[in-house]
């Protein structure tokens, strides 16, 4: 029962912070002309964007070490706070205000930067290693929650309103909502509990003062091998986002809808698979699967069938994230865990935020995601590295 419980209120806070970071990608198409009018405006917004995923490493760093060292509970609560605050302001923006659309955006890198590797981190010491598939695909299936939630919201406006009365004022809604629910989130989250782990390390005094520099000194090897599985997650998960600029018009975000549905309940699935499968076995199938069937699923999307592509793209994330997450507690010891699952997947994000950039120039996104995936499966290649912590 403890693990359940942690699981949830780990995951449900990680699932509106998503909602909260991915809302501003998704209605870039709106941003760009109320913040940035004038040539290149969408270049711009997404320039924004990708800001946010430039903050992510830096809040990864500082919050993971807060966590490895004075506790994952004190690091959940703050950054909580932070996405609240920011999401919440952002909908209280005067129209051209840039500047402040910039700093606000910031604050949501560095908080969502240290949301989810903080929740994998405590899913992962409170369950047993045989089912962290099963409870590591709860967190995931929270986040497609917080993705079809955006996705409904935005459905929801641009039937609702006109695009004149949305750049005039509804703009503002999807903000309110997800700062709200935030508040509502870390009124919740102040019932988690530390992890077995985290407390046995801290009796046994096992842990490092500067997690960071021990991160980079003792488990270089383990540094590029996290971000290398991060790869395809990461650009899977940022073109998603990036879909309603590839195929404007309201059906995307319907689609979008559907598929995330469809990944809320097919993760839970696909994690119980992972766990008789094994982690390693399951993530070098999606990978191999989606490299070797790419061509004709975009092939769907450029057809038209575009809720068909959704549900089918979001199979292959419901089976590879779980399963590259579970890895990741392989990976790091107890003591630079959070700090380190932080500093590879924001390393990763941040990159990756830079993607939709790369697609208004080249516009079809296959050879980057084929290429990313290959990354992945590379370093699949890598066995287990570190368990012990440096004497």
């Amino acid at each position: 029962m403890a693990q359940k419980k942690t699981t949830f209120l780990a995951s449900i806070g990680a699932g509106l912070e998503y909602y909260d970071f991915i809302v501003y990608g998704m209605m870039a198409s709106y941003l760009s002309e109320l913040f940035f009018p004038g040539g290149q405006s969408m270049l711009k917004t997404f320039s924004v964007f990708a800001v946010g995923y430039f903050a992510r490493p830096v809040g990864g760093a500082f919050f993971g070490m807060l966590g490895d060292f004075l506790g994952r509970k004190k690091s959940f609560l703050a950054v909580m706070f932070i996405m609240a605050i920011a999401t919440f302001s952002i909908g209280l923006l005067p129209k051209g205000s840039g500047f402040l659309l910039v700093f606000f955006r910031l604050l949501q890198g560095l908080s969502f930067g240290a949301e989810l590797p903080g929740a994998i981190t405590v899913v992962g010491e409170n369950v047993e290693k045989e089912k962290q598939g099963r409870f590591l695909g709860f967190v995931v299936s929270s986040l497609s929650v917080g993705a079809m939630l955006a996705s409904l919201v935005l459905f929801i406006l641009t039937k609702s309103f006109t695009r004149e009365e949305i750049l005039g004022y509804a703009w503002r809604i999807p903000f309110f909502i997800g700062g709200i629910l935030a508040f509502v989130s870390l009124w919740i989250r102040k019932n988690i509990t530390e992890t077995p782990e985290f407390i046995a390390q801290k009796e046994r005094h096992k842990e490092f003062k500067a997690p960071l520099i021990a991160l980079f000194r003792y488990y270089p090897i383990e540094i590029l091998k996290g971000i290398g599985l991060t790869c395809c997650i990461s650009s899977f998960v940022i073109f998603a986002v990036y879909l309603p600029t590839y195929k404007p018009g309201s059906t995307i975000y319907l689609a979008n809808f559907i598929g995330l549905a469809w990944s809320a309940i097919s993760v839970s699935i696909c994690g119980f698979l992972i766990d008789k499968l094994g982690k390693r076995k399951a993530s070098m199938f999606t990978l191999i699967a989606f490299i070797s069937f790419s061509y004709p699923l975009f092939h769907l999307l450029d057809s038209g069938y575009v809720i068909l592509f959704m549900i089918i793209y979001q199979t292959f994330i419901s089976f590879l994230t779980p399963s590259c997450f579970a890895l990741f507690s392989e990976i790091f010891p107890v003591s630079v865990r959070y700090t380190g699952i932080a500093v590879c997947y924001n390393i990763t994000y941040s990159f990756m935020g830079c993607l939709p950039i790369a697609l208004t120039y080249v516009k079809h996104p296959l050879i980057f995601l084929i290429g990313f995936a290959m990354i992945s499966l590379l370093s699949l290649r890598q066995r287990k590295v570190c368990v012990l912590n440096p004497s």
